[in-house]
């Protein structure tokens, strides 16, 4: 059953609130297909449409984005960061970092410390907020987001 236009809103935000909340915690692709009342390819479909990107790579960078939080404003180990945003195993941290920031985290907390401030956002402000709600549910007509070239579909991590 494919869920009206109507619908998608309430749908997504109920995924992102679960994301957001639980990020930290092993996450199934089943369990948010259940939280948000929908199947493995309408979850896909709708995170491709309203924030363009797949979901692990949404998960993936919300993880990131947190540990770089924490190796800014503490003096944690990587490893233990790791931990805390649910990539407990330090070799897939670290690779994910690295795709994510084009550093590895070490050096990420090094140059901020030098510089004062992320060496991938001179300004200031971080392009892919994500904290903020896409635009596409806001209810206005917006350009959809390109799904990522590549074609392939990413796997939630176990």
């Amino acid at each position: 059953m494919r869920p009206t236009a109507e619908g998608e809103p309430a749908q997504l935000t109920r995924v992102l609130d679960y994301l957001h909340k639980g990020f930290h915690e092993p996450i199934r692709i089943a369990t948010l297909c259940e939280v948000g009342n929908l199947s493995a390819r309408s979850l896909h479909r709708l995170f491709v449409k309203h924030v363009g990107e797949s979901v692990s790579d949404y998960l993936c960078r919300l993880r990131i984005g947190r540990a770089c939080m924490r190796l800014v404003e503490s003096d944690a180990t990587v490893s233990m960061i790791a931990y805390e945003v649910g990539l407990a195993n330090l070799a897939n941290f670290n690779r994910h970092f690295r795709r994510v920031r084009h550093t590895t985290p070490t050096a990420y907390r090094e140059s901020v410390k030098q510089l004062g401030r992320d060496v991938d956002d001179p300004g200031g402000a971080d392009p892919q907020n994500l904290s903020e709600r896409p635009k596409s549910l806001d209810g206005r007509r917006h350009s959809r987001f390109k799904a990522p070239s590549n074609g392939s579909v990413s796997q939630m991590p176990n």
